[in-house]
């Protein structure tokens, strides 16, 4: 299933609504970023990191969505792939 097909596109606006950060970003113990096929993720983790916001970042993530349509096609980990680009 394509994620535009009908009666989809509905549902993952309500998801992304929900997901996506509108709060300014406070202290915290940790940073978790979860693995996807998006390593911008992993950049925004890092200058968090950076700004002082948490002393360590946990990636997640392993050999996903083989042939699905989230293919990312790297042959290493989500989580090996987002510590290289943070």
């Amino acid at each position: 299933m394509h994620w535009q097909a009908p009666g989809v596109l509905e549902p993952l606006g309500v998801v992304w609504d929900y997901l996506r950060l509108v709060h300014p970003p406070i202290r915290a113990d940790a940073i978790l970023t979860l693995g996807s096929f998006d390593v911008q993720a992993a950049v925004h983790a890092a200058a968090l990191w950076k700004r002082g916001l948490a002393p360590v970042i946990v990636m997640s993530g392993g050999l996903a969505h083989r042939g699905g349509l989230l293919d990312t096609g790297w042959s290493r980990s989500e989580a090996r792939v987002f510590a290289e680009a943070a």
